[in-house]
């Protein structure tokens, strides 16, 4: 008993017990000898210039490791709950860093969103295993506390990592696929679904496929420390089936909470606006770490620098403190093609209300201004003394309605800011002053995807996302804001009408169970088009749709859109640098 007695104290103090066979420092050292001149020789033979870096990383194996000892040692002898609680917070910090370096990219709040994710999901998992599973006595006891958590932080952050960078190579490089979601009414999580799913499946395969076949090629390091330290074989196969438990559970956890995170940063919970500009990629020379716990939102009150972001300037700001562009001309043209018995405006007819005289309005824009930020040579926002980017005003108090049916075409030449007026109108991109009203509600009251789901913003560029023109409809169908609209459209209804332009506009009905990507640029610009219009929103903002299409295509879209909008009483702005568009559309006796 006595004996008995002495192997727990010696267990409970980290001292080494019976199945472990001791290792002294000249066979340590031995056993890296073989490492180092295989490597070396190997390195040296074949030009891989890694002999410095493997002497270097097992020097600091040893090092680190031996440190390591000589500081739990202290820590499992006293066993205070200060110290153990002190050194776990302390491998939270190192795994914080660890993480950062991982990333491929910085954004704001990273430090906060990495740290978060860790304390919760690890912390988490923690309490479960300590609290109700293990039960060690004390509860706090570092034999069990402080390795496990080791463990659970090790794993975690690689899965963290790889979720992280491919949701935020995916906001990167598929901010037109999200934006094109969000044009059909998609909220955020519905827009950045097919991301998030990729991204979290990244983050856990890797674990999921090493739990499935784990114990069948290889013994886990747990399980092996254990049978080594005399536990039962049995014991140990639980303890390793335990731990891989909890490891997948603090992985998912801190993947979750991570994505989630990002994905508000990508796009802002309220605007749900895509924001790919807080996405910058990592410098290959990296990101110091007291750089980025500066950048902490904890730390927001106390310092006002970012991570190379600069203020996006006010209105007053741009004309009180000098900071616009001094040659600024109103190069914006906006030209109405077809008017309804009621009448428009523009610019000139608005009251001093703010709105147009006459009759009430579908869609009502008053004192519009859009200023874009100008960049430096070296491709950084450029600045004044006062610290404000400088800007560029595209187009500043255009105000103008639009009654049922009325079409208008927005010209001008490029870089005047004809996208950023629709973008502007479709809520995809924050104007710098103005109000829009939909039927008489302000932007501000109404759920920007409710919105969208109403104002539909049809983009020139090619859609090239996953599956064919059928699922997309099928998925747009099911958004949350098609399941509150006042007259719902069934995806048979839809897939009717879009049939029907397909064949006016010389596509067959084949086109629908193709992949976007087998499509051409001038199939997938009517394709999206005639979806946006059998969708049936209240106001169309067509973005360049036809530069794709020649002429004799061109003018059947051109057609049928104006019929459309007159038979449903859709007011539609056109974008479109066609000189000949007025004159077509004055000549058309149906108009």
């Amino acid at each position: 008993m006595a004996q008995n007695a002495a192997s727990t104290a010696a267990t409970n103090s980290g001292a080494t017990t019976g199945g472990v066979m001791p290792i002294s420092m000249p066979k340590l050292l031995l056993s890296m000898a073989p490492l180092l001149v295989v490597v070396g020789l190997a390195s040296r033979t074949m030009g891989l210039q890694l002999e410095q870096t493997m002497v270097t990383s097992a020097l600091r194996t040893l090092l680190q490791l031996s440190l390591l000892g000589g500081i739990l040692r202290p820590i499992f002898q006293i066993q205070n709950f200060w110290l153990v609680l002190g050194h776990c917070l302390f491998m939270m910090i190192l795994a914080v860093q660890v993480a950062c370096g991982k990333s491929n990219y910085i954004f704001p709040g990273q430090f906060d969103s990495i740290l978060t994710s860790i304390l919760l999901s690890v912390g988490g998992t923690g309490l479960f295993a300590f609290g109700v599973i293990i039960k060690p006595k004390p509860l706090w006891n570092p034999q069990y506390v402080i390795p496990m958590v080791g463990m659970l932080l090790g794993n975690s952050l690689n899965g963290m990592a790889l979720a992280m960078n491919t949701l935020c190579r995916g906001l990167m490089e598929q901010g037109r696929e999200i934006e094109l979601y969000q044009t059909f009414g998609a909220n955020q999580s519905e827009a950045m679904a097919r991301l998030v799913k990729d991204s979290i499946r990244a983050g856990t395969l890797p674990l999921l496929n090493n739990m499935a076949v784990i114990g069948l090629v290889s013994i886990p390091g747990m399980m092996t420390g254990q049978i080594l330290g005399g536990s039962p074989v049995g014991q140990a196969a639980r303890y390793q089936a335990m731990i891989m438990y909890f490891i997948a559970l603090a992985t998912f956890g801190a993947i979750l909470l991570q994505v989630r995170a990002i994905s508000n940063v990508g796009l802002d919970p309220h605007t749900q606006i895509l924001q790919t500009d807080h996405f910058e990629k990592m410098p290959e020379e990296g990101v110091s770490f007291w750089s980025l716990v500066k950048g902490s939102m904890l730390l927001s009150m106390l310092t006002t620098r970012g991570i190379g972001k600069q203020t996006t300037p006010t209105l007053n700001e741009i004309y009180q403190k000098d900071v616009f562009d001094k040659d600024y001309k109103e190069l914006l043209q906006i030209q109405q093609l077809k008017q309804t018995e009621k009448d428009s405006c523009v610019d000139a007819e608005v009251a001093d209300s703010g709105v147009c005289a006459g009759t009430s309005s579908v869609l009502e824009m008053v004192g519009l201004t859009q200023s874009i930020s100008l960049l430096s040579k070296s491709g950084k926002g450029d600045s004044n003394d006062h610290g404000i980017a400088k800007s560029k005003i595209l187009f500043q108090e255009l105000s103008f309605r639009l009654n049922s049916g009325d079409i208008y075409q927005v010209g001008g030449p490029s870089g005047s800011g004809k996208s950023q007026l629709l973008r502007g109108i479709g809520l995809l991109t924050p104007l710098t002053s103005g109000t829009i009203r939909l039927e008489n509600k302000h932007q501000d009251v109404v759920n920007p995807s409710e919105w969208r789901k109403q104002v539909r913003y049809v983009t020139q560029y090619k859609v090239e996302i996953p599956g064919t023109p059928r699922e997309f409809v099928r998925k747009i169908s099911h958004f949350e804001s098609w399941k509150h609209a006042n007259e719902p459209i069934s995806e048979d209804d839809m897939i009717d009408t879009i049939r029907s332009f397909l064949q006016e506009w010389g596509l067959t009905d084949t086109a629908l169970d193709q992949e976007w990507s087998t499509l051409s640029g001038g199939e997938a610009q009517r394709m999206i088009l005639a979806i946006a219009l059998a969708s049936k929103p209240r106001v169309v903002l067509l973005d360049e749709s036809t530069s794709a299409l020649d002429l004799k295509s061109k003018l059947a879209v051109e057609q049928s859109v104006a019929r459309y909008a007159h038979s449903h009483g859709i007011p539609t702005i056109w974008v479109s640098h066609d000189p000949g568009m007025a004159e077509r559309y004055s000549s058309r006796d149906s108009l």
